[in-house]
């Protein structure tokens, strides 16, 4: 999958202390369009956020070897 381009969007509102949206990451194996969706949500500071991502939508037989049910991402200025 190294070779793959993923895109993707997150729509999240911040409030003093924390970040909750959506995230969605799409991407393609063998000619197949595999997408992902799922809630996001972490700690928020002035600096940094750290966003954990869980898939709530992915259709795993379609897309074998795919992405992991949950992701950390960590942000920061």
């Amino acid at each position: 999958m190294s070779d793959s381009r993923w895109v993707g969007a997150i729509s999240a509102f911040a409030v003093p202390g924390s970040i909750n949206g959506y995230m969605s990451i799409e991407y393609q194996v063998s000619g197949k369009l595999c997408s992902g969706f799922g809630t996001l949500n972490g700690p928020a500071t002035n600096t940094i956020a750290t966003l954990e991502w869980t898939l709530t939508n992915y259709n795993a037989d379609v897309c074998p070897g795919g992405i992991p049910n949950t992701m950390t991402v960590k942000l920061g200025r």
